[in-house]
C-alpha cells in the first residue's frame, strides 16, 4: 500500500482517494502575496446558493511528507523520499504559527512529525502533474497511531562535493530552535533547514524556542554526540552557554530607547509635537502592533530578533517621512510602517537574498549533509477553486 490510495463506492462504482501513511515532516509556509492578499491574510469567497457568499480567510499554506506504512503502522523504507501532500491554505492566530492542529471530537490536537493518520484525497490534473489536496477537518482526518509522534525520522546520509563538518561520525548543524516537544527540539539548521535533535534534560533545561543552538548530531537518529552549545536569540548577547539574556539586557529599555528613537526622527522632520510624551506611547504601541503584522507575513515569531529589527526600522524610516502638516498618531504611524515594510523591506530582502545566491562563490563554512532527506517533488501548489473541505472552522482562535 502507497501513501496515495484508492477505492471504489459499491454503491456509485465511483473511484475514491485517500491517503494514509506516516508524518515524515509538517511544512507550514505563509500564503503567496496577490491580488487577494492583505496584510499577510488571503482572502476568498465561494458562492453558496441562495446564501451571502461565504467568506474564507487564509494566512499559511499547510503540507504533509509522508511515508509509506505496513499494516503494522510501521514505515516501510525509512529512507525513502516520501510523498508531499497538499494540506491547503488555513487561517492561523499569530501565537499558532508554528503549528498544525485538528479539532476532533475530543477536543483540538497538535498534528506531528511521527504520527501516522488518514484522510481523503481531492486528486487533480494539470498537463503533465498531478496535485494530492488533503483536508484538515476532524470529521474525516484520522490518528492511527501517535506512539512515534515527535520522534526525529531516521536521515539518509548523502555524498558532497566538499567534506562535511564533521566530529566521530556526527555533523555539525547551528540554528534557530522552532519547535520542541518534550525532548525533541527542532534546529533550523542555517545550510540544511529544519530536523530533530534529541535533547538531554539538562541540555532542555538550557535551551528555548526562538533560541539557538549548534551540536554534533549523529544524522541517523537525531541523537547529539558532543559540542553541544546553546545560545539566546539572534542578535542576543547570550551572556553564556544557557541561551539566556545577559543580565545587561533590559528588554523595556530598548523598547523606550526605540520610541524615544522614533520620536527624534518625527521632531526631525518639522513635525510640531505637542506632547512628547504621549507621542513616544504611540509610537511603542505602533511598533507592538507592527511587530505583530511582520510575525504574520513570516511566519517567524513575534518575539524573534528578525522580526522585532524589521519592524523597527519600518516604524523609524515611517517616523522620518512624515512633515509639519501630517496627521500623527498610532494608526498613521503604523499604516505609514506597514507601507515602508510592504514596498521597501520585502522587495528588498529578496533582491539582496537572491543576489546573494548568484554572487556567493566561496561558502563561509565547509557544505554539510542535510538535516533531512531532500523531498523528490516539490510540495504542489495550493491554490484551490474552491476549498476541498470547510477546513477554515477548524482553527482554534
Amino acid at each position: 500500500m502507497s501513501v496515495v490510495n484508492e477505492y471504489k463506492d459499491p454503491m456509485s462504482g465511483k473511484v475514491n482517494h485517500f491517503a494514509k501513511g506516516s508524518i515524515k515532516f509538517v511544512s507550514i509556509k505563509p500564503v503567496k502575496d496577490g491580488p487577494n492578499v492583505v496584510n499577510g491574510v488571503k482572502t476568498t469567497y465561494i458562492k453558496v446558493p441562495g446564501q451571502p457568499d461565504k467568506k474564507i480567510e487564509a494566512t499559511h499554506v499547510i503540507s504533509f511528507l509522508m511515508q509509506e506504512v505496513d499494516d503494522n503502522n510501521n514505515v516501510v523504507d525509512p529512507q525513502s523520499a516520501g510523498q508531499w501532500i497538499s494540506m491547503g491554505e488555513k487561517k492561523l492566530h499569530a501565537s499558532h504559527t508554528d503549528k498544525v492542529q485538528v479539532k476532533l471530537d475530543s477536543g483540538y490536537k497538535d498534528i506531528l512529525a511521527g504520527m501516522v493518520v488518514s484522510f481523503p484525497l481531492k486528486v487533480s490534473k494539470s498537463g503533465e502533474n498531478t496535485y494530492y489536496n488533503g483536508t484538515l477537518s476532524g470529521k474525516v482526518f484520522n490518528i492511527l497511531d501517535e506512539s512515534k509522534a515527535g520522534q526525529p525520522a531516521p536521515r539518509q546520509s548523502q555524498q558532497s562535493s566538499a567534506p562535511a563538518a564533521q566530529s566521530g561520525g556526527g555533523v555539525k548543524i547551528y540554528g534557530e530552535i522552532t519547535e520542541i516537544v518534550g525532548n525533541l527540539a527542532t534546529v533550523n539548521d542555517e545550510k540544511n533547514g529544519p530536523g530533530g535533535v534529541v535533547l538531554s534534560d539538562e541540555q532542555l533545561a538550557q535551551v528555548s524556542v526562538g533560541g539557538r543552538m549548534t551540536a554534533f548530531v549523529d544524522m541517523s537518529n537525531g541523537h547529539i554526540l558532543n559540542g553541544f552549545k546553546a545560545y539566546g536569540p539572534a542578535g542576543q548577547n547570550s551572556g553564556g552557554s544557557g541561551g539566556k539574556k545577559s543580565s545587561g539586557y533590559d528588554q523595556f529599555g530598548v523598547e523606550t530607547g526605540h520610541a524615544i528613537n522614533g520620536l527624534k526622527e518625527l521632531m526631525g522632520t518639522g513635525y510640531k509635537v505637542k506632547d512628547e510624551l504621549e507621542t513616544a506611547k504611540a509610537i511603542h504601541r505602533a511598533t507592538l502592533d507592527m511587530k505583530a503584522f511582520v510575525a504574520e507575513r513570516t511566519g517567524k515569531p513575534v518575539d524573534s530578533n528578525p522580526v522585532g529589527a524589521s519592524a523597527g526600522n519600518a516604524i523609524l524610516v515611517a517616523c522620518s517621512r512624515f512633515n509639519a502638516k501630517s496627521d500623527v498618531s498610532e494608526a498613521t504611524i503604523l499604516d505609514a510602517a506597514k507601507g515602508v515594510y510592504t514596498k521597501l523591506s520585502e522587495p528588498l530582502y529578496t533582491f539582496i537574498s537572491e543576489s546573494a545566491k548568484g554572487n556567493d562563490q566561496t561558502p563561509s563554512q565547509p557544505v554539510q549533509e542535510r538535516l533531512t532527506t531532500p523531498p523528490a517533488q516539490e510540495a504542489p501548489a495550493m491554490d484551490f477553486d474552491e476549498p476541498p473541505m470547510d477546513f477554515d472552522d477548524d482553527v482554534p482562535f
